[in-house]
This record gives structure tokens, C-alpha cells and sequence, in this order.
């Protein structure tokens, strides 16, 4: 699996960061099996430069760690975006940007070439209806 934008500790860390939102359970497939981050690039085109190498800092950063420790940061991430107070302001800006990459993956109805079973769009029975007039 390769990136035109990240390198393979980066992408390890795409995997992490998924996991830590996706874990899988007996019905839905985690985010690492689930194989969608061979798809990083669709969403890393629509950043804009400047932030998508500061984002491959992060993705790498959470590359080198262990998976637990991901999962830490973003469980305290959940907990301290929902004080109020003004030094929340960059957590706020990390938890939402990291998770929706993550969702956004995970929800989009892709999956990696490895991957054989269903998507989680297609377990829940997600259908989009366009109307055009």
C-alpha cells in the first residue's frame, strides 16, 4: 500500500487513528480490516497543502506509537473537547479534523482489495437517493 501524500509509518497511523474510532465489534468490521486506508488519498486531495503535511506529522507521530496509547489520546480527546474552556480551542481542531477523516473512510462505502465481507454502509443499509429536478 503506498500514498502519494503519506509514507508507511503515516499510514500506520492512519490505521491507528481509525482503530481508536472503529474498533469493530461482532457485527462491523474494524477500520484496519475494513482495509479503507488504501483510499487516504481521496480524502487527503480535498486538504488543503499546508495542513496535510502538518497532518502527516500527526499520522506518523501516531505511526510510532502502540495502539493503546492512540486510543488514550482520543479517549481523552472525547473527555476535554466538551470543557469550556479556551485552551480547548487546539483539541477541538485535532478531535474533529482526525475524526472525520476516520468516519469519513470508514463510512464510505469503499473497501480494501483484502477485505470480503460487507461494509458498514451496507450493514446498516444505507441507500442515497438523489433527486435531480
Amino acid at each position: 500500500m503506498s500514498s502519494k501524500y503519506f509514507g508507511a509509518i503515516a499510514l500506520s497511523g492512519v490505521n491507528k487513528v481509525g482503530q481508536a474510532y472503529c474498533p469493530g465489534d461482532d457485527e462491523f468490521p474494524s477500520f484496519k480490516n475494513l482495509g479503507v486506508v488504501e483510499f487516504v488519498d481521496r480524502v487527503a486531495e480535498e486538504i488543503p497543502e499546508g495542513d496535510r503535511g502538518g497532518l502527516g506529522i500527526i499520522f506518523t507521530l501516531f505511526g510510532l506509537m502502540p495502539q493503546f496509547l492512540v486510543t488514550s489520546i482520543f479517549k481523552f480527546l472525547e473527555w476535554s473537547w466538551k470543557k469550556d474552556v479556551a485552551q480547548n480551542l487546539i483539541t477541538r481542531q485535532i478531535r474533529l479534523g482526525l475524526r472525520g477523516i476516520a468516519f469519513s473512510l470508514y463510512y464510505s462505502g469503499l473497501k480494501g482489495s483484502q477485505y470480503q465481507g460487507k461494509t458498514p454502509v451496507e450493514l446498516i443499509g444505507f441507500s442515497l437517493n438523489v433527486v435531480r429536478t
